[in-house]
């Protein structure tokens, strides 16, 4: 199957507090099952605060980092590597408190890059998302715990096939290249 061959969880963005890189993180370290790698921006501070608190993973190669600029167009071919993707943001964090709306409301252009690349996905519960529902291409948490994540993977990896198809089917309805074809008919 096509789960099998891919190879983890992937965090595509920046390890941020933000966006609930370290709820990702506690997830993994407390199943052992479990293989992260983060593709983006990694910042000082978050890098001495992973060789601080999550040592073991890095030394068990189940937590994998990744800073390497990839190209636009080297991006879906990156994350279709990977089973499942996260995107999440840490309601609890000052910054995101104070420009609520924006995460709330606005779809991170990663998920769309996940979508493309048949990748299910793990995510916020906001009205952003929810397209994630409409689609059955992923799952929607209020509070991403250990235990909410774990139960959110099991779920997908138990009907793999479909959660893929349906993350090409969203792909195919935000596709902006479709969408912008009456755009050009009209001022071509």
């Amino acid at each position: 199957p096509l789960h099998e061959s891919r190879k983890g969880v992937i965090h595509a963005g920046g390890a941020y507090d933000e966006l609930g890189f370290y709820q990702i993180l506690d997830y993994i370290k407390k199943y052992k099952d479990e293989t992260l790698t983060v593709q983006g921006a990694f910042l000082q501070p978050d890098k001495e605060r992973v060789n601080r608190e999550y040592t073991e993973l890095l030394a068990d190669e189940r937590l994998i980092i990744s800073t390497k600029y990839l190209e636009n167009d080297e991006v879906v071919s990156f994350i279709s590597q990977y089973e499942i993707g996260f995107c999440f943001y840490n309601f609890n964090n000052t910054y995101v408190k104070q420009n609520y709306f924006n995460y709330a409301s606005a779809p991170s252009g990663k998920m769309f890059k996940y979508l493309a690349a048949g990748v299910p996905v793990v995510c916020s519960n906001i009205i952003g998302f929810k397209f994630v529902t409409e689609f059955d291409c992923g799952v929607l948490l209020v509070e991403p715990t250990e235990e909410s994540i774990r139960e959110a993977i099991l779920n997908i990896r138990g009907n793999y096939s479909y959660y893929v198809e349906n993350c090409l089917k969203a792909a195919r309805h935000f596709s902006f290249d479709k969408a912008i074809i009456p755009y050009m008919e009209f001022i071509g």
